[in-house]
């Protein structure tokens, strides 16, 4: 796959690129390109919460799956390995279609309300995680998880493509955001993990159930929106559309 991206690459043509536009920057008074300086971005407010809102975000799902992983060995050791491929990929074939319904939401409703949802399920997961027990209904579990990865995958990154235009930044705001994701998912196995050691399973999916409660709740308080305009958003031409796709994808 490598060689493939590689040779790929070696195939565009170099004046098909407009790099100020690859590189959402801007111009300077000789028409050469021109990046932001590293203090604008770090006191712009918008680009500060979003980070935040990544790390919370995380923090509240990144040791559901592992947890359940571990309830899974413990409580059904015999079929744990078929539970746990069922969730995995249950988890993947409900992130590919968001991930194109996403999009076109992102467009229409808005980056934060879109976002939104996925933040919403993240207090619902929890929640259920708390109460179900039955090991079919576990594995259902994931199809909210999907949905909430598969928005959070699109969305998040369009949301710093908007805080980047014009500062030729996108990268270096895009690698800031991933390392926010690892920080977000450590933390969250860190502290999960001694919370479920010291006081159980259901503890612990409580405490990240509160947590994504409080993601939420900062997410949709503080977060502006980054759209500078929204489109209207038609309902019948994006569903014409996904159903192209998946007789497409049925008859492919």
């Amino acid at each position: 796959m490598s060689v493939a991206a590689a040779l790929m690459t070696v195939g565009i043509r170099t004046r098909d690129i407009d790099p100020l536009l690859a590189r959402e920057g801007a111009a300077d008074h000789e028409g050469n390109f021109a990046a932001a300086a590293l203090r604008d971005l770090l006191h712009n407010t918008r680009v500060r919460i979003l980070l935040v809102a990544v790390i919370l975000f995380h923090l509240a799902n990144g040791a559901c799956f592992h947890w359940l992983a571990n309830y899974f060995s413990v409580n059904h050791p015999d079929t744990a390995q078929t539970y746990l491929s069922a969730c995995i990929l249950i988890s993947q074939l409900v992130m590919l279609p968001i991930a194109v319904v996403a999009g076109r939401l992102a467009d229409g409703w808005g980056r934060k309300p879109t976002l939104l949802v996925g933040f919403a399920l993240l207090p619902i997961r929890g929640l259920l995680f708390t109460t179900v027990r039955n090991p079919y209904a576990l594995v259902s579990i994931q199809i909210p998880d999907g949905v909430s990865v598969g928005i959070f995958g699109v969305v998040a990154v369009v949301m710093i493509a908007d805080l980047a235009r014009r500062t030729g930044r996108f990268n270096l705001m895009q690698g800031a955001m991933n390392t926010c994701v690892v920080i977000g998912a450590s933390l969250s196995n860190l502290v999960a993990g001694f919370v479920a050691r010291e006081a159980g399973f259901r503890t612990g999916f409580m405490m990240l159930t509160a947590l994504a409660v409080g993601a939420l709740a900062f997410f949709w308080a503080v977060m502006p929106e980054t759209q500078r305009r929204i489109r209207r958003f038609a309902v019948w031409p994006f569903l014409i559309d996904a159903g192209k796709w998946l007789a497409s994808l049925m008859a492919g």
